[in-house]
């Protein structure tokens, strides 16, 4: 749980820090505040490619089958699907592959290997000081939460790979 933890600061600091930058160059506004969008566990269907994807045979350094992930997502009534929900299915599908063969078994676990709102909020002293002191909040945008966010970032988002979206200052 550690090693995901650490990997999970150190990638949410760098997301917020490449969509500030970002926004600059776009002219966008000055943004004060930051929403990182958690999910604490896995939807049902992410359980089911998870499962299917312990159940394949790998190479002895951890990788995966070559096109397994299409394979995965034709086997998962891939045809009853429209093209947003393919394109969803294929990159939950991709970046738990990576997180496999970069972590090994336990990134295919049905429960995930920490609490994401937790472990950002631990590390709020060390988030904020990495991108300006800017007021960053955790939302857990799961279920019927109270999490008003569009339906794609919702869907994006999954444990272990949290959203993050930028708020215009409310000070001109």
């Amino acid at each position: 749980g550690l090693q995901f933890a650490s990997e999970l600061i150190q990638d949410v600091a760098h997301g917020i820090r490449t969509h500030l930058r970002d926004s600059a160059k776009r002219g966008g506004s000055q943004t004060d505040t930051v929403t990182v969008y958690v999910a604490p566990q896995y939807t049902e269907w992410q359980g089911t490619a998870l499962a299917l994807l312990r159940s394949l045979p790998r190479a002895e350094d951890g990788r995966f089958p070559k096109g397994a992930e299409h394979e995965i997502v034709a086997s998962a009534a891939g045809a009853r699907m429209n093209l947003e929900a393919r394109r969803s299915v294929l990159a939950f599908i991709s970046f738990a592959m990576k997180n496999a063969e970069k972590y090994g078994a336990a990134a295919l676990a049905s429960d995930p290997p920490c609490n994401d709102r937790e472990v950002l909020n631990a590390a709020m002293p060390f988030l904020a000081a990495a991108v300006g002191n800017r007021t960053i909040s955790v939302v857990d945008c799961t279920g019927d939460s109270l999490c008003a966010v569009d339906a794609l970032t919702k869907a994006k988002t999954c444990p272990g790979h949290p959203q993050i979206r930028l708020s215009p200052s409310s000070t001109p």
